[in-house]
């Protein structure tokens, strides 16, 4: 007597298209903050590579970018860093900004939306920071511009004084293998700036109004991220 047996194994890939959400999405990666070039660092100017987004003067410090056509940008999206949202009570634009050093990714939630994201009309911005790793890692930058650079306007007498100096870095490791890592970034601008202030001389504040007057600013930016996996079950940030 002859016993037959057959086995029948039915593999698949992961599909390339989510069938369970339809959240349109995009994302800008590590890599991509690091070669794209951004004057002010400022991670929601990229954002404005990708589709239903584009700049704007904005109402808040670091609100540059808008999503959709919302009438009032003001409150029309949301950013969340590593899950928790940095948006002003009032007016909803971002009240913090994140050094590009420590951004590890951020994805772009565009018109569709879970409902966890209640705070958000066009867009939603959710930003991941980096995590230490088992080997220790760092980073460095300097961006300066001195006023020997600057050039004299041709209807003007005097050259205004202006310079900047950008700094920062970054720096990553273990504190113990697989188990716990730290990870810190920083950056200081600081912005020696000048407003002019010409009335015409038929003015009557023109005398007590004219003149160069100095606007500096400065930016101080620090993050430090601890990671502690307690087990396969368990982790702690």
């Amino acid at each position: 007597m002859t016993t037959l047996a057959e086995n029948l194994i039915v593999s698949s890939d992961l599909p390339l298209v989510g069938v369970v959400k339809s959240q349109p999405s995009s994302v800008v990666e590590s890599e991509q903050l690091l070669v794209l070039p951004t004057i002010t660092r400022n991670f929601l100017t990229l954002s404005q590579l990708l589709p239903g987004s584009g700049p704007t003067t904005g109402t808040g410090k670091f609100s540059f970018t808008k999503f959709g056509g919302v009438a009032d940008q003001r409150n029309g999206y949301t950013t969340l860093v590593d899950g928790g949202t940095v948006d002003d009570t009032d007016w909803g634009s971002p009240t913090i900004n994140v050094t590009q050093d420590a951004v590890q990714e951020f994805r772009v939630f565009r018109n569709q939306f879970d409902a966890q994201y209640g705070n958000g009309l066009t867009a939603v911005v959710s930003v991941v920071t980096k995590s230490g790793t088992n080997q220790v890692r760092g980073s460095g930058f300097y961006f300066g511009r001195d006023s020997a650079l600057n050039a004299r306007n041709a209807f003007a007498t005097t050259k205004p004084p202006f310079n900047q100096t950008r700094v920062g870095g970054s720096v990553g490791g273990p504190i113990r293998q697989n188990r716990t890592h730290v990870f810190a970034a920083a950056e200081h601008l600081k912005v020696n700036n000048t407003t002019i202030t010409a009335l015409p001389a038929t003015n009557p504040f023109a005398v007590q109004e004219n003149g160069i007057y100095p606007t500096p600013s400065r930016d101080n930016m620090i993050t430090v991220k601890l990671d502690h996996r307690a087990n396969a079950a368990h982790s702690l940030m």
